[in-house]
Formats: structure tokens, sequence, C-alpha cells
């Protein structure tokens, strides 16, 4: 009996083991299953990085498109503006001697180059502004949308954000678009700074009378041999000079006109083009008044050569032309700026749309 019974508990301990080993093993399964769900959250946000990526490039080429070709069509129309204006501030008669808006236009035409003398350089310019203006929106546009995204997951998306309430969140939305789009106004004007200093160079030397043309402008300038061919193109000083410059005022007119088109223009019920020129306008006037004291810097370092850069371009305009010296061209700069910036964001929206950048998921 009782062999028996061995016999049979060792039968019944056999068959027990068989269906265990048949069984699945259930943590492994887990296991398994949530390594693949990790692995598969990864490929997610890696194609959603890839996406988003692509898609920033993509609005970015479109916007230096857009920008590129609405500047050309400003700088043409508005060339003698600019011309007059730079022949103010290469003035270096103290303020109280310096050239009236109709004696720098006077300037401008004598020589006799006539009324075309007022759009000495526009050939350059608009060589050079399209290409520098495109890499300066294109690169804006990308860096504002890749900036914007990582903040806002940053400081919006994750961590406690489901436990605060909406004021904090709309907060939090309006800091980060302000950091976003001034950091990305610098970050375009800082690549864009370096590619528009030799055509501002040369385009400022045509508009003073040095040269009678491009052609004479360029042959001059490569084939200098003091200060040498590289520094005529890019003189002491004049990268930080524009830089100091245009880092400033693309901050101040990008918020202002990016604050006015959010508040403004897209909240009326039927916004048109006249809306976007005052948006435009207004930024361009409030940035241009700004920073003239460094565009009088700017524009001294990249027409002289006996200034040492720019803090002693800037200590010497201060003790011998005074105070005043600084804002020297700033009626013609702003009546240049307001409706250039008018017609350039008007421009620029509308080949915005043309290139259907609007249609694009935010």
């Amino acid at each position: 009996m009782s062999t028996k019974l061995l016999l049979f508990i060792s039968c019944l301990v056999a068959l027990l083991k068989a269906v265990n080993s048949k069984q699945p093993n259930t943590s492994s399964i887990k296991f398994s299953t949530t390594t693949k769900n990790a692995a598969q959250t990864v490929a997610t946000k890696k194609i959603k990085h890839k996406n988003r990526a692509i898609a920033a490039a993509t609005e970015g080429i479109k916007n230096a498109l857009a920008s590129g070709l609405s500047a050309a069509i400003v700088k043409i129309s508005l060339a003698p503006f600019d011309t007059i204006k730079t022949i103010q501030q290469h003035n270096r008669l103290a303020a109280d001697g310096a050239l009236s808006f109709f004696n720098a236009a006077k300037v401008a035409t004598d020589k006799g180059r006539g009324i075309m003398g007022l759009y000495a350089g526009v050939g350059v310019t608009v060589v050079g502004a399209m290409p520098s203006v495109g890499l300066y929106f294109g690169v804006y546009s990308y860096s504002k949308r890749v900036i914007g995204n990582l903040l806002h997951e940053t400081f919006i998306v994750s961590g406690d954000s489901e436990h605060v309430n909406v004021e904090v969140i709309e907060k939090r939305n309006k800091i980060v678009t302000v950091i976003s789009i001034a950091t990305s106004a610098a970050i375009g004007n800082t690549v864009a700074s370096v590619a528009r200093v030799p055509y501002e160079v040369m385009k400022q030397k045509l508009q003073t009378g040095e040269y009678a043309n491009t052609i004479t402008a360029l042959r001059s300038m490569m084939s200098s041999t003091t200060p040498g061919p590289l520094q005529s193109f890019f003189p002491l000083g004049s990268i930080s000079s524009q830089m100091v410059r245009d880092i400033p005022y693309a901050i101040v007119s990008l918020l202002t006109y990016e604050h006015l088109r959010a508040n403004w223009v897209k909240t009326r019920d039927n916004p048109t083009i006249f809306h976007d020129m005052v948006a435009g306008a207004l930024a361009g006037g409030l940035a241009s008044y700004m920073t003239n004291p460094m565009d009088v810097v700017k524009t001294r370092l990249q027409t002289d050569v006996d200034y040492l850069g720019v803090s002693d371009c800037f200590r010497r305009i201060w003790n011998e032309e005074g105070a005043f010296a600084f804002l020297k061209g700033s009626k013609p700069r702003l009546m240049h700026k307001i409706p250039a910036n008018g017609l350039f964001f008007v421009g620029y929206e509308f080949w915005r749309k043309v290139l259907k950048v609007e249609q694009q998921t935010q």
C-alpha cells in the first residue's frame, strides 16, 4: 500500500512539473512587454523630434525666401533715404554744423551723378540684402520654432504643469514666447551680420562718393595693399559694430512686431495688409531710433580707416562732436526705416501665405 502511495505521489509530482514547464513565464513576459513599450516610446520620440526638425527647417527656408524677396523690393524703393542718412553720418562736423537733409541730398547728386546719386550702391544692396536678410529670417524662424518647442516642453508640458492654474500657464507661455523671439532674433542677426558687412561697406563707400560705380569699388578694394583686400571688406571693428547695432535692433523690432501682430492684428475680425503695415512700421521706427547711436558708429567704422575699433570711435565722436552727433542721420533713417519696415512686413506676410508657411502646424 505504501509502495503504491509513493508511486502515485511520484507520478503526481512529475505531472505537476510537466504542466509547470509548459506554462508561460509571466514575469518574463511582463518584462519583455515593458521593454518593448519603452523601445516604442523612444522610437516615437525620435520620430517626433525628427519631424519637428524637418518642419522647422522647411519653415526656415520658406521664411528665408519670403524675407529675401520682400527685402529686395523695399531696398530699391527707399534707397534715397538710406543714401542721405549715410552722408549725414559720414560727415564729421559737430552737431551744430551737421549737414541738413537737403544739403546731404545735394552732396549725393553732385559730381555729375544727378538723381542717380541717391541710388548709389543700390545694386550692391539688393544683391547683398537678399541672401543676408533671407539668412537672418531663415535662422530666426528655425531657431524660434526649435527653442519655443524646447522651452514649451520644459516649462509648460513637463513638471508640475498639471497642478498649475490657467493664469500661471498663460504667464509661462508669454515668458516662453518673449525668450524664444529675443533669443532667436539675436542668433539670426549674429549669423547674418557677418554676411552683411561686405556689401554694407561697399554700399556706403558708393553712397559717400568714394567710388564712382560698383565695378571700380570692387577692383579697388580687391587690389588694395593698405589695409589689404580682406580688411577693405571687413574694416577693423566693422563686424562688432554691425552686431552691436543689429542685434538690439532685431530684438526690439521683432518683439514689437510679433506682439502687435498677436495682440492687435490677429484679434481683429477682418485684418488687412494695412494692419501688418502699421505693426511693421511702428516696430521699425521704435527699433531704429533706439539703435541710431550705434548706426552712427557703424557708418564711421565702415567708411573711415583711422578709428581703432568700436570703443575708440564712440569716445572720439563723443569728445570731438558731442552727444547729439549720435543722432546724426536719425531723421532720414526714420523716414527710411518706418515705411521700409511697414512695406517689408506686408511683403513678408504676403510671400509667407504664397509659400503656405501659415498652414504649417505649430
